[in-house]
């Protein structure tokens, strides 16, 4: 998805992370795609929404103005086990801090409307053995 703000282009991309490999992957593969962009910033949650397996990268923007803006998105979305980078082609015009929060923040709202959302359920399979003579008691 492309976001235009002051001639400077966001290309927002995203993709499943089911752990921290996966992301850095993805990310590696974006740089070698766009090796002549300005900046490439990114944030991810690899796992379950509630995971603390989380990162970002301002990707050389000024600190605190795209990773961090990007990864709060993410973690008010609902969503977990993806991954979010932004590759940002500058157009001349600086934005400011306030300007790349929000250019960052806006980006990844944009891209995450349009991700379908599946529910998962963690499921954990049991093997119980016990003697014939109380099968009444554990069917019930």
């Amino acid at each position: 998805m492309e976001l235009d703000v002051k001639r400077s282009k966001f290309l927002t991309f995203a993709a499943p992370a089911f752990n921290r490999q996966e992301a850095d992957d993805f990310i590696r593969a974006l740089r070698k795609q766009h090796p002549h962009a300005n900046h490439v910033c990114w944030a991810y949650i690899a796992g379950a929404p509630n995971t603390t397996i989380r990162s970002m990268s301002d990707g050389g923007e000024p600190s605190g103005t795209a990773g961090m803006p990007m990864l709060k998105v993410l973690e008010y979305s609902g969503y977990g086990d993806i991954v979010v980078a932004i590759v940002r082609y500058f157009g001349g015009t600086k934005l400011g801090t306030g300007g790349l929060q929000r250019a960052y923040s806006d980006a990844v709202s944009r891209v995450l409307t349009v991700l379908p959302m599946k529910l998962k359920v963690a499921r954990t399979t049991l093997l119980l053995i016990y003697d014939y003579t109380h099968d009444g008691s554990i069917s019930r």
